[in-house]
């Protein structure tokens, strides 16, 4: 997989995930194994969890987790 492509996401993008859960976007240029993304994945307002994503917003393992085109851009 190439974690070099540039994101469709950009720094406090928001946005809901395939399940509907909302999710922020804190970074776009994290060097990691599995990708530059890293968010904020909010399935309750009691709960925040975070996650690395490739630049595409897809989830390496969870699809309901992919990241839908943000309803905010930053």
């Amino acid at each position: 997989m190439d974690v070099t492509s540039e994101s469709a996401f950009k720094r406090d993008d928001t946005g809901t995930t395939t399940n509907g859960w909302p999710y922020h976007v804190l970074c776009v240029d994290l060097d990691g194994a599995v990708g530059p993304l890293v968010v904020v994945i909010s399935p309750t307002n009691a709960k925040q969890y975070p996650a690395q994503y490739p630049a595409d917003g897809r989830h390496p393992t969870q699809r309901y987790l992919d990241l839908k085109p943000p309803k905010v851009r930053a």
